[in-house]
């Protein structure tokens, strides 16, 4: 027996979710049935709640957008999740696991961000910053996975008198139709889609529609502590000017406590290697290192790793922290593009080698997070960056 229609009205699913009972008076439903089919109507309220519906404006479309350059730089695939209490995150993961990025898109980013009455039930799952405690929170979310490109090609339209956009989950709701039903129609419903809808302004509305094949994903989430870290704040130009003239794929910052200074410099495996042949391509290797003073940034704290166990020597006086440039621009280019008034200033937190790095950053209703792998602080033992590559003496 198919599950009736249990309605969009708010009232009817809060009968629902917290009086079964009276929601089966209600549709004059046999008490006998919902305790026998449980499962099947608390499975469609289920994924009712898994759906997303929101409108962007089109002053925040260039955020959007700009997020997913950065995220792109990570991997070819995005990770969506969708709460109507929390807002939009998107994520993307390396393959390497070495890299992580997240941007964070509150209610108040949208004009619009909705969802079925349900998603104003008090949730019983908690999120801890960095990792979740509780599987049915993710449950009651909507998750998707999408090729990164797929969605650039949408946002990279060039469109002119663009006046929202908004993006809406399909595939969920012919779910729970007959299962023997062959129409052609159901049958394409089925496959999990985002709509993306352009409204334009141009000798009258007009709506440009895109919709786009996702797969469904479980979250991904990334651990990374906060606590005693050290942190330099700064406007993402003053960062850009030490990073961008460095050319190599993986960079060393020399974070110098006793001197003061900040000092970005080309890595390459060749300089902690007895090995020959890297020995020999380390001669033609180009090597570029910036420097800065710590009062060129807004704020500089380091932290006093001396009351901590376990601790690395030496690293109460300089940490050498190397890791992919690449993914670390990318989150500085954002930053500095993504607001359309001011540049939103970037937290760089950090530990010391082995210890991941953290560039954070807070806009208006948004926030975005790149997570970064360092190699371990004993592999750099004894290696002069600065000087160019060696052992110290």
């Amino acid at each position: 027996m198919v599950v009736p229609d249990i309605g969009e009205g708010k009232q009817l699913f809060k009968l629902c979710i917290l009086f079964p009972t009276a929601y089966c008076l209600l549709l004059r439903f046999p008490l006998d049935f919902i305790c026998d089919d449980y499962s099947l109507l608390f499975r469609r309220v289920n994924d009712i709640l898994k759906t997303m519906d929101v409108v962007i404006p089109s002053h925040n479309i260039k955020t959007l957008s700009s997020s997913l350059s950065a995220l792109a730089k990570v991997d070819k695939f995005v990770y969506i999740e969708f709460d109507p209490l929390e807002g939009l995150r998107l994520r993307s993961i390396s393959c390497s696991k070495s890299s992580f990025c997240q941007f964070t898109f509150d209610v108040g980013f949208f004009e619009r961000c909705s969802s079925p009455p349900s998603s104003k039930l008090k949730r019983s799952g908690k999120r801890s910053r960095g990792n979740l405690t509780d599987d049915d929170d993710v449950e009651e979310k909507y998750l998707c996975r999408v090729l990164i490109r797929t969605i650039a090609a949408v946002l990279r339209g060039g469109r002119k008198g663009v006046q929202s956009l908004r993006i809406r989950s399909l595939g969920h709701e012919s779910a729970y139709g007959d299962e023997n039903d062959d129409d052609s129609e159901t049958s394409n419903n089925r496959r999990m889609q985002l709509a993306f809808e352009f409204k334009i302004q141009s000798s009258g509305i007009m709506k440009v529609i895109h919709k786009i094949g996702v797969i469904d994903a479980d979250a991904v989430v990334a651990v990374a502590t906060r606590e005693n870290c050290s942190e330099i704040v700064a406007l993402p130009r003053v960062l850009l000017k030490m990073v961008e003239p460095v050319k190599s794929n993986e960079i060393a910052f020399i974070i110098s406590d006793a001197n003061k200074k900040v000092s970005v410099t080309s890595f390459h495996y060749a300089d902690n290697s007895s090995n020959l042949v890297l020995s020999s391509s380390f001669s033609s290797a180009l090597k570029t290192e910036t420097t800065m003073e710590s009062d060129e940034f807004d704020e500089f704290n380091y932290s006093d790793y001396n009351k901590e166990d376990d601790v690395p020597a030496g690293v109460d006086k300089e940490v050498t922290l190397v890791f992919s440039c690449k993914e670390a621009k990318a989150m500085l280019q954002f930053c500095a593009q993504s607001s359309v008034d001011d540049e939103l200033r970037v937290i760089v937190s950090f530990h010391w080698g082995g210890k991941p790095i953290c560039f954070e950053a807070e806009g208006d209703a948004y926030k975005g997070e790149m997570i970064l792998a360092t190699v371990a602080h004993n592999l750099l033992s004894g290696v002069d960056l600065i000087s160019g590559g060696g052992k110290k003496n």
